[in-house]
């Protein structure tokens, strides 16, 4: 009788002292993780899963001292442990296991994966936090100087989400090019999308069954009838003074538009700017001007360009050092060793001329991006107007020319701001308060809104208006 107390005893100091391991530790290890997620800037589903876990351990941990006295006692304490710790883990698995399950309906709400959904672990780049709504401003007319590109990434129609949706197809018809070389066909393009019910295909037998057709930058109609649902969209990635876009003849073609311009149905700009939710606190102040001794710097090689940059950029020469490298300058940085150029740029220079070649609205390539704010130099800008460039830029981290009367004007600012460190520091202070993102994720934007069932008929009366019609692309 003794020895089965003494048996009795010691299994419970075992199991309580391991009990206490999964109830005290997985909250504090909560704690932590949670207040390291804020500072970090983590979505809340990175927290629901770690919950979801650590409250698994917890149950284990609790419900794992009520096990019966096994009938024959351990007396080597090390043996007792030993057994007791592999006990603990077996249990810990199943109890996870059961508390997915009962907790399946959430998992479904974190991840956004239904039962009949395809799922790649490796390409999930969403994550279906609190941010993911039913009511989102996703057309232009709803949001017109909004970001209906953060607003259409965290849009999951309200239809969708638990109801079997069937797929939608999307027909790949005309002029893909390069940019759509690398195109899964199939639902590849959509795994990890919130709204993933999607399909590419480039079959054109398919046309007369396809929810939806992408023409980039020209238009030829399909040989099919076109049925009267069927949504056309019109995507590009050159402004129209840099393609041979051919004018459409008929009226009401296009439904819908893709490209860098910010009143198109779904923007698509070759960069952009996305705030964090929560602006994470700067931890200490860098001064982005120290050890700099070289004034302003341009990569460039199209010499002749649409507009008169190039004018402008000689004029500003004569009033301060302007560095010109390629093919329109007497400097050299091969865009074979683009690591050491991007270097050089981020140790040496204070400023960069992202001149774009044309001023057609919202045209803003990527070097204003990858070039200048992405190597820790202030970009001094020329292209559409300043108001374009608020839209997809960060917060007062550039410098515009129309705000100045003349090159001269602009010398003298630049001046100013070379000699007076806390100033040009200010036009960084944005730094840490989001991320610059090349892909913006059409194919999922495009997917969330064929989904739309709410949505009203839209179309293009006159797209060749539209698209390049007067003061579209002012000299």
């Amino acid at each position: 009788m003794t020895k089965i107390w003494l048996c009795i005893y010691f299994r419970i100091i075992v199991n309580w002292t391991l009990a206490s391991s999964y109830l005290y530790l997985p909250s504090i290890v909560g704690v932590v993780i949670e207040r390291i997620g804020n500072l970090c800037g983590l979505p809340d589903c990175y927290f629901k899963f770690t919950k979801i876990v650590l409250l698994s351990s917890i149950l284990n941990g609790v419900i794992g001292f009520w096990q019966e006295v096994p009938e024959i006692c351990l007396w080597n304490l090390n043996i007792l442990y030993h057994a007791e710790i592999i006990h603990f883990y077996l249990h810990c698995s199943m109890w996870i296991i059961l508390f997915m399950i009962m907790l399946a309906i959430d998992i479904t709400e974190i991840t956004g994966i239904k039962p009949h959904d395809h799922v790649s672990i490796v390409n999930i780049t969403y994550c279906a936090d609190n941010n993911f709504t039913y009511s989102r401003l996703v057309w232009p007319e709803q949001l017109p100087y909004g970001d209906r590109i953060k607003e259409q990434m965290y849009y999951v129609p309200k239809d969708y989400r638990y109801s079997k949706t069937p797929y939608k197809q999307i027909l790949i018809q005309t002029g893909i090019g390069k940019i759509w070389e690398i195109l899964k066909p199939d639902q590849g393009e959509f795994f990890g999308c919130p709204v993933s019910q999607c399909w590419l295909t480039y079959n054109k037998s398919l046309g007369p069954n396809v929810d939806a057709v992408l023409f980039r930058h020209s238009y030829s109609r399909p040989e099919y009838r076109r049925p009267p649902n069927q949504i056309w969209i019109l995507l590009n990635t050159e402004c129209p003074v840099h393609n041979s876009y051919t004018p459409v003849s008929d009226t009401n073609v296009f439904n819908w538009t893709a490209n860098y311009r910010w009143d198109s149905d779904v923007p698509f700009p070759y960069a952009y700017f996305i705030e964090n939710n929560s602006p994470l606190p700067r931890v200490y102040e860098k001064n982005y001007a120290l050890n700099k001794t070289k004034k302003v710097a341009w990569f460039v090689s199209n010499c002749n360009p649409y507009n008169k940059r190039m004018i402008y950029a000689n004029e500003l020469a004569k009033h301060i050092s302007v560095d010109v490298y390629g093919g329109c300058g007497k400097l050299q940085c091969p865009k074979t060793k683009k690591a050491e150029c991007f270097q050089m740029l981020k140790k040496d220079y204070k400023f960069y001329l992202s001149f774009e070649s044309s001023h057609c609205i919202y045209y803003i390539t990527e070097k204003f991006f990858m070039n200048a704010l992405s190597n820790d130099v202030l970009p001094i800008v020329m292209g559409p107007k300043r108001s374009d460039y608020e839209l997809i830029a960060p917060n007062n981290s550039f410098i515009h020319v129309d705000d100045f009367g003349s090159p001269k004007e602009l010398a003298d600012y630049l001046h100013l701001l070379d000699g007076n460190h806390q100033l040009y520091n200010k036009y960084f202070q944005w730094k840490g308060s989001g991320t610059i993102i090349e892909d913006t994720r059409l194919y999922c934007r495009l997917c969330a809104m064929l989904h739309d069932t709410n949505r009203a008929p839209r179309h293009y009366e006159d797209i060749n208006k539209w698209w390049k019609g007067p003061g579209t692309c002012p000299t």
